[in-house]
């Protein structure tokens, strides 16, 4: 019975390995073009040297070492080079992974059962995460980095300290996130040493723990860069409420229920470990077993109190990427605490049982929310390109798309954005700040209309990338006053509403042709990058 539950588990575990590499094929062949964060990270990192680099890591979020492999890798194959990104991107997600194996391996269980099911099938960890920006990468070191946890805590040596500590150096160093991740790693370790008493392994791993912070001074001129600004994508309060609400968002595309099902494994793992730990079934386990049940719980109770803290200091408003780290020491401690809980024939029988159901109910899910376009906007320049001529103009209503367009169009049309800030290489939220503080508001776009003015009165084209604010009954939009600093929370929302507000004033009255262009693609778009297009022709007084 036992060799064939073992072998039923090996190949349940292949099984979901191989779906879940199926899944990151289907995301890389269909993400297409850079999205914007993704080419404000490509806008960065081609900057001419490495000190313009520096100079402006305030304007993107993560640390330096994902930017430099980002660089090297760039130089080498071509900063326009969107198919090699996508497989950049697929590499670093089976390295996840792998991960996966040789930590459920590490942790004393054969196989990553639980976590393949949770994390491997997780649409916002492979979209995201194999995305060009540092999420994936950041937690394929974190992993990397509790590996070598492991293995200085099953048997410390100085060589194995040296790996860990250079293993949470490079973790830091990617994510911001993972120097939270970190403390709960280093809390996990120096927990075990503590109950073995060996106070000398668990100093070590708390020194590892302060070098790692030590690396991270030199970000704090970045730091200060940003709060000159940075409060235009803060918000009032963040509350465990939204907390809950953004957490569901992030899990949403594998099912609705998948939260519930997140949370209650979470609650279920702790009071079984808890239990375990505390009672007599603990001289049943054997100390690996013992050592898995307390890293976990330690690691997961500290790290996701950690991570909500640093959430609730940094107060942005919050995407799915945000709480994939979360998600990744979730995921490994639950796959953990069940490994080494659940060992008799009857427990595995139900972990197994329970995979496949939650594998099949949310495979097809998966696959769906990871066959989507990241971006539309390589094909709208594509489109505009094809339709324009010179003397046409090309407004861009988001200013944040700009970047993406300044990627990709290589037409003959003008083109701004609203308001038109001049620099779209990378996004420059000094730049808007800086607008938002004039007293003239009916200035900032007012370049925009009058080079529509002038399109339009010649008998050209006005296209619009994007959605315009459009008055009701035809109502002309007052000017807000000039913004005060410091910027209040979410301040520049408004702003950017009424300067679109006044650009579709002036088409809705002075064009006489307003319509939609079509922009056909093959595959759904994200929604988070997804702008129609408009065009104007025709004067009218």
């Amino acid at each position: 019975m036992s060799d064939t539950l073992r072998k039923a588990e090996i190949f349940v575990s292949g099984l979901l390995t191989l779906m879940v590499i199926w899944l990151h094929v289907i995301a890389a062949t269909s993400a297409g073009a850079l999205w914007r964060d993704e080419a404000n990270t490509i806008g960065l990192v081609t900057l001419p040297s490495v000190g313009d680099v520096w100079k402006n890591l305030q304007y993107d979020s993560f640390p330096l070492l994902w930017l430099l492999v980002l660089r090297a890798f760039s130089n080498a194959v071509g900063p326009m080079n969107d198919g090699a990104f996508r497989v950049l991107g697929f590499f670093v997600g089976v390295g996840i992974v792998g991960m996966l194996w040789v930590i459920a391996r590490q942790l004393g269980h054969e196989v990553p059962l639980v976590s393949l099911a949770l994390l491997g099938i997780c649409p916002s960890l492979i979209t995201w995460g194999d995305s060009v920006r540092a999420y994936g990468f950041g937690i394929l070191l974190m992993l990397v980095t509790c590996a070598l946890m492991l293995r200085f805590v099953e048997r410390p040596g100085a060589g194995r300290l040296a790996a860990l500590a250079l293993g949470s150096v490079a973790s830091v160093q990617a994510l911001y996130y993972n120097s939270v991740v970190l403390l709960a790693l280093c809390a996990a370790g120096a927990a075990i040493f503590a109950r073995r008493r060996d106070w000398r392994s668990a100093g070590e791993v708390v020194v590892v723990g302060v070098v790692a912070a030590v690396s991270m001074v030199p970000y704090i001129s970045t730091m200060r860069g940003a709060s000159s600004w940075n409060s235009l994508v803060r918000i009032p309060e963040y509350t465990f409420a939204l907390f809950w609400v953004k957490l569901h968002e992030a899990l949403r595309p594998s099912g609705y229920w998948t939260l519930i099902i997140w949370v209650e494994l979470f609650a279920v793992t702790v009071v079984a470990g808890l239990y375990a730990f505390r009672s007599k079934a603990r001289r049943d386990l054997s100390q690996k077993q013992n050592d898995a049940i307390l890293f976990c719980l330690v690691m997961m109770v500290v790290g996701i109190a950690a991570l909500y803290l640093f959430l609730y200091i940094l107060s942005y408003v919050t995407r799915p990427w945000y709480y994939l780290s979360l998600l990744a020491l979730t995921g490994t401690c639950i796959d953990g605490l069940t490994g080494a809980l659940m060992r008799g024939p009857t427990r595995r029988v139900i972990r197994l049982a329970a995979v496949l159901l939650f594998a099949c109910a949310t495979v097809f899910p998966a696959t769906r929310a990871v066959r989507n376009r990241l971006t539309n906007i390589d094909i709208v320049a594509a489109r505009i390109q094809s339709l324009s001529s010179p003397g046409d103009v090309v407004v861009v209503a988001q200013w944040a798309d700009g970047v993406t367009f300044f990627r990709y169009y290589r037409g003959v049309a003008r083109w701004a954005t609203i308001p038109p800030i001049g620099f779209h290489r990378f996004h420059r939220y000094d730049l808007v700040g800086h607008q938002m503080l004039a007293s003239d508001q009916a200035g900032r776009v007012r370049s925009v209309i009058d080079a529509a003015t002038e399109a339009l009165r010649r008998g050209h084209s006005v296209f619009i990338v994007g959605s315009l604010q459009m008055t009701p009954d035809s109502a002309e939009p007052e000017a807000l006053p000039a913004a005060r600093l410091p910027f209040q929370p979410l301040g520049e929302l408004p702003y950017s509403r009424q300067w679109t507000r006044m650009v579709g004033y002036f088409l809705q009255r002075h064009s006489a042709y307003l319509a939609t262009v079509p922009v056909p693609a093959e595959l759904p778009i994200n929604g988070y990058e997804h702008p129609q297009v408009h065009v104007a022709r025709g004067w009218r007084e």
